[in-house]
């Protein structure tokens, strides 16, 4: 039996690819922003200050020891393909990704029993 080479297809042209559905983030949350887009660089904490809901995230990034901050508008997830196929706009703002160690606050449970709210 001879084996037979399967046909190699050709990735689709960008134009034509689905939009990445990848991960977002909400006004005023804090993440990690990475210059370049690449996760190999130091990360340097950032407040998101506009979302699109899609992962598109303009930033203030702060400045280590400096209450210094930097305007980042159209930042990507670091896996956002977007990021290696447009290496100019990558290069100039970053990317982004979640805080390792963060956890979602828990929301404050309402004893209905008693008129105080607590955040356990």
């Amino acid at each position: 039996m001879v084996a037979t080479e399967e046909p190699r297809v050709a990735s689709p042209p960008p134009s034509l690819r689905l939009p990445y559905a990848g991960p977002t983030a909400v006004v005023g949350q804090v993440v990690q922003w990475y210059a370049k887009a690449d996760r190999n660089s130091t990360p340097r904490a950032a407040v998101v200050t506009l979302s699109d809901g899609k992962g598109v995230l303009s930033l203030s990034v702060l400045h280590v020891g400096s209450p210094i901050m930097d305007s980042k508008p159209g930042v990507r997830h670091v896996d956002d393909p977007w990021n290696k196929e447009h290496p100019d706009p990558a290069d100039r703002n970053g990317g982004w990704d979640y805080v390792v160690e963060a956890k979602p606050p828990k929301p404050p449970k309402v004893d209905l029993r008693t008129p105080k709210v607590t955040n356990e």
